[in-house]
């Protein structure tokens, strides 16, 4: 079911942007701080695919990102 799996996407992305929204991390360690806002910034930007019908239907077929795709907004991982 599509709303079902749209639910445990927004779910999932709520866990992760309260884990690891910067300004939640401790104010002395920018490391920690930088590690944080990376994450954050994946989170949000595979919850913007999976919100995305036409993204996620491209994402789901092997492109756009997704690990093996070959979408214009692939990157390989080292």
């Amino acid at each position: 079911d599509g709303h079902a799996a749209d639910g445990a996407a927004l779910a999932a992305f709520r866990a992760a942007a309260l884990r690891f929204h910067p300004d939640r991390q401790p104010a002395g360690d920018s490391g920690t701080r930088a590690r944080a806002a990376g994450r954050f910034a994946r989170a949000r930007a595979a919850y913007e695919v999976l919100r995305d019908p036409v993204r996620r239907a491209d994402y789901d077929a092997g492109g756009l990102g997704a690990p093996g795709g070959v979408g214009r907004h692939h990157r390989r991982r080292r």
